[in-house]
């Protein structure tokens, strides 16, 4: 009676064995995707969204009288924009914005210059490749861009004999600045990657090429001042 029990009890687990087998199957055939699928399977990139970044960049600052240097900073940042698809097309626009610390002193010694923050205002067009989406930017790029130059007291002497001044002390404190907007075009290339429904990563590059205007310290003579910027940021963000 044991041995005809223990039989029992085998057949028993290798049939529901069996059957938990095959309803696995089935249920890797019918509900869930594979990875291939999971990457390419088209998705909904289209609405509102928002991004908080990080990341680093350069900026090459140039100018008529030679103080021409180059900048390091970290970046931190967000964005916000809106998607629109066609098929596999995606179009946008999108705002930006972020705070650095480029800042230097030339090999002179007495002349700063700082880039204070960046913006930029772009269009995109991306493709949905699944989980993924590649995009090309391109669009207006914004800067605060700053002088400074502390002067020798030789240099406010002769600046006070030049004007007729006859107290130096008028161009006290021996350091003048000059604050620009600077405007330029931009062009950038990037991804995102899908997690969830809403939230995903951003991986993003722009290259900045602001324009020459003139700047002019107190008392001096203007002259022409211009930059480009290279960035790279990685992102979180939700699309509404």
């Amino acid at each position: 009676m044991r041995n005809w029990i223990a039989c029992l009890a085998v057949l028993q687990t290798l049939a529901c064995g069996q059957i938990a087998t095959v309803y696995a199957a089935d249920l890797l055939n019918e509900g869930i995707p594979t990875a291939d699928e999971l990457r390419l399977r088209p998705q909904t990139w289209s609405g509102f969204s928002g991004v908080a970044f990080a990341g680093g960049g350069v900026v090459s600052g140039r100018d008529g009288v030679g103080w021409d240097l180059t900048m390091h900073s970290g970046l931190l940042g967000a964005a916000a924009g809106y998607d629109t698809q066609f098929d596999r097309i995606i179009l946008g626009g999108h705002l930006e914005g972020f705070f650095s610390n480029f800042q230097k002193t030339t090999d002179s010694g007495n002349v700063r210059q700082s880039a204070e923050w960046i913006a930029s205002i772009t269009g995109r067009l991306g493709y949905d490749a699944g989980r993924f989406m590649p995009y090309l930017t391109g669009g207006l790029g914004i800067a605060r861009y700053k002088f400074e130059q502390t002067r020798p007291r030789e240099v406010i002497d002769a600046l006070a004999y030049d004007y007729a001044v006859t107290t130096p002390d008028s161009f006290a404190g021996g350091t003048v600045t000059d604050t620009r907007m600077l405007y330029g075009p931009i062009v950038g290339a990037g991804v995102e990657t899908r997690l969830t429904d809403n939230l995903f990563l951003r991986l993003d590059y722009k290259h900045f090429h602001f324009l020459d205007r003139d700047f002019r310290f107190q008392n001096g003579q203007p002259f022409e001042a211009g930059a480009t910027a290279d960035t790279v940021d990685l992102g979180v963000g939700f699309r509404f």
